[in-house]
């Protein structure tokens, strides 16, 4: 979630309740959790559209995926040495 912006992080969060917050922020460094609070106060008086809420939201869930699958994919560069040595 670090490569991911601060404020489509907050925006993503904005309906969530206190114990999901503290879920999604636990997973980020004590800096980026800074920021995305300072951008969450900021979202509480802007008047922000739905649509860019959802897009927020798709932009984190398809980043998500993604460093999923690359955690799954480590393997692929952990290649086994043949019985020569050689990889």
């Amino acid at each position: 979630m670090m490569r991911i912006g601060d404020r489509e992080i907050a925006m993503a969060m904005m309906y969530m309740q206190a114990p999901e917050r503290a879920l999604m922020l636990s997973h980020l460094g004590p800096e980026k959790v800074r920021r995305v609070r300072e951008e969450l106060a900021l979202h509480e008086r802007l008047a922000i559209r739905y649509d860019d809420y959802l897009h927020a939201v798709a932009l984190v869930l398809r980043n998500l995926e993604v460093a999923a699958t690359r955690r799954t994919a480590l393997g692929s560069y952990l290649r086994p040495r043949g019985r020569d040595g050689r990889r």
